[in-house]
């Protein structure tokens, strides 16, 4: 059971939004019947690390370098191939 201490906030975090982003995050919180966006916002922030995203990031990233790095290697190779003009 957690304690009265665990779920004490004593951190903020701040930062600024269009009225359009604004708008659209009043629409969410209502749709997921959030109390507050501060609400919203913590759920995903916690959903989005518990996932590992910036793990996940990091290893895409890396993917995509390997397959540039492969298709200029094709690339060259094809270049290769073609008849001198």
């Amino acid at each position: 059971m957690r304690t009265v201490m665990q779920d004490r906030r004593d951190r903020r975090v701040m930062f600024r939004l269009s009225d359009e982003e604004y708008d659209r995050l009043q629409q969410m919180c209502h749709s997921m019947r959030c109390r507050s966006f501060s609400e919203l916002v913590r759920a995903a922030v916690h959903s989005w690390i518990d996932s590992g995203a910036g793990r996940r990031d990091a290893y895409l990233e890396q993917r995509l370098d390997d397959c540039e790095r492969r298709i200029a290697a094709l690339s060259a190779q094809v270049q290769r191939m073609l008849p001198v003009r």
